[in-house]
């Protein structure tokens, strides 16, 4: 509600519809999602958050092709913008195309022995374990949207529990994707993300 208030006394509030967008992905309401990312770049054409922001929505609305046509266009306008390789390492997660996951994160320079484990651990289950124990030698949290990245990781490999986790460190430190989690993982169902829901003020009914 305060956002949308915010963008009442001020509709041509860039970032005010960027945030909107998250909270409405968030609910699952993507295709209004999409509509406050465009509103977002209309506002601010030359922006790469905003821009890189509009790919992924427009994937995660089910516009696939225009997405990674969006993501070109944000190497055009901002070659040196390295966040392009997460933003669409997520559009690829969200398509399944793990091998463009990994050439993006390799872009995005993630630590090259944790880009090492994640990627075996979305092709091998079993080497959860020795992804969990490389965590624990790191304070990944603190490397920025890296434990956004993993949340995303985690489910696929069927362990929700440590992906939750991932998102509530996310969350803790504020990172500006973590709330695009909400709809991406398949955690529905888990009451400790149901409490991470609802401490974020995003549970049913509120």
């Amino acid at each position: 509600e305060s956002i949308k208030r915010g963008l009442a006394i001020d509709p041509d509030y860039a970032q005010g519809h960027s945030r909107y967008r998250n909270l409405l992905h968030a609910m699952g309401r993507h295709d209004s999602a999409l509509a406050e990312a465009q509103r977002a770049v209309a506002l601010d054409p030359l922006s790469p958050l905003f821009n890189n922001n509009l790919g992924l929505s427009l994937v995660m609305a089910g516009h696939a092709d225009e997405g990674f046509q969006q993501f070109e266009h944000v190497q055009q306008i901002a070659p040196s913008n390295r966040a392009m390789y997460l933003h669409r390492a997520y559009a690829n997660i969200r398509v399944g195309d793990w091998e463009a996951v990994r050439r993006d994160l390799a872009e995005f320079r993630f630590p090259p022995r944790l880009l090492e484990v994640w990627y075996a651990a979305v092709l091998d289950s079993q080497e959860v374990p020795t992804l969990r124990s490389y965590l624990d030698t790191l304070e990944l949290w603190k490397i920025e949207d890296t434990s956004v990245a993993l949340g995303l990781l985690f489910p696929a490999t069927g362990d929700n529990q440590l992906a939750i986790y991932m998102i509530e460190m996310a969350v803790k430190d504020r990172a500006g994707d973590a709330i695009v989690l909400i709809d991406l993982v398949p955690l529905k169902h888990e009451p400790r993300f149901q409490a991470l829901l609802e401490r974020m003020g995003l549970a049913a009914g509120q």
